[in-house]
């Protein structure tokens, strides 16, 4: 049978600056309005370490969002914690 694979990313408040980062950063993406990012991690064309490598770059990519946006904020000088998505969270239900 044929399978594809895609994940869509729901990227409240900033998403495009989101992808746009993740498109810096080597990673083949695809925007949809409003909101959405869309991956396609098939294991035919993606290794391991381009899943863990993504997972990386995003990381990255929401903790230097998270750190501009709360900078002076409860999650000051923290990494993706919960207190920051609790924070997130709040804001974007």
């Amino acid at each position: 049978s044929k399978r594809g694979c895609q994940l869509s990313i729901v990227a409240h408040g900033q998403g495009k600056s989101l992808f746009e980062k993740l498109s810096a950063n080597g990673v083949v993406a695809d925007w949809r309005e409003p909101n959405v990012i869309r991956i396609a991690p098939v294991p035919l064309y993606n290794s391991f370490e381009d899943a863990f490598d993504f997972g990386k770059i995003i990381e990255a990519a929401i903790n230097e969002w998270i750190k501009r946006k709360y900078d002076d904020g409860p999650c000051s000088g923290s990494s993706v914690n919960s207190c920051c998505w609790i924070s997130l969270m709040e804001n974007h239900g």
